[in-house]
């Protein structure tokens, strides 16, 4: 309890710094783990953009106080300081302290304070950083986590991934590297139990 009020405590003093997407100019880029990210080799077609024309943005140097709740896709490559829920696509380059809600989230580079939900997929690069739980369908970490997650399918740790929490989800992956201090408990599999049988029969 003592680390994580530590860490909250950075994270509110660092709210109002800049942030390293901006710094580095990486505004509203994409990372290799977003969902609908194409692949860019002329014999694939192209793939849909993660964050669709019309979504809302917090752009780069603003920073929201309060809740917002958006129809369609939300990037924030700013600062928000409150609750997101949009029924779109979130992408985050920038820092929240609030829980986020949606489809899938692609978090790069950035830091989050609070619980993330998504229908979808969660995706974490390796300077994304989460204090707080994750619920999602599918997650792809690189990046530092503090907090439990709770994975319908499958959960995957890239080598520089930190987990400091348990996972529960019906497969996980973890690449050598990967940190994880915590439980692991994969969700039971009525079809891999009937591979057993009912037992030895003498």
């Amino acid at each position: 309890e003592e680390a994580r009020q530590e860490v909250a405590d950075t994270m509110d003093k660092q709210f109002f710094q800049p942030s390293a997407a901006s710094e580095m100019g990486g505004v509203g880029q994409p990372f290799l783990s977003d969902p609908m990210r194409g692949t860019g080799e002329d014999d694939m077609p192209e793939a849909a953009p993660f964050i669709r024309p019309g979504a809302t943005v917090i752009s780069a140097g603003t920073s929201l106080f309060g809740d917002l709740r958006a129809e369609g896709d939300v990037e924030v490559l700013g600062k928000l300081k409150g609750n997101l829920e949009a029924t779109g696509n979130v992408r985050i380059t920038g820092k929240v302290l609030g829980d986020v809600k949606g489809g899938a989230v692609t978090l790069a580079g950035c830091a989050i304070q609070g619980n993330i939900t998504a229908t979808a997929s969660v995706c974490l690069d390796e300077g994304a950083l989460v204090v707080g739980d994750i619920l999602a369908t599918d997650l792809e970490s690189g990046g530092k986590v503090k907090g439990n997650l709770q994975i319908a399918r499958s959960a995957s740790f890239l080598p520089k991934a930190v987990l400091a929490g348990n996972v529960s989800a019906g497969m996980i992956s973890i690449c050598q590297g990967a940190q994880i201090q915590g439980a692991m408990r994969i969700a039971e599999d009525p079809e891999t139990n009937s591979l057993f049988g009912d037992g030895l029969e003498i």
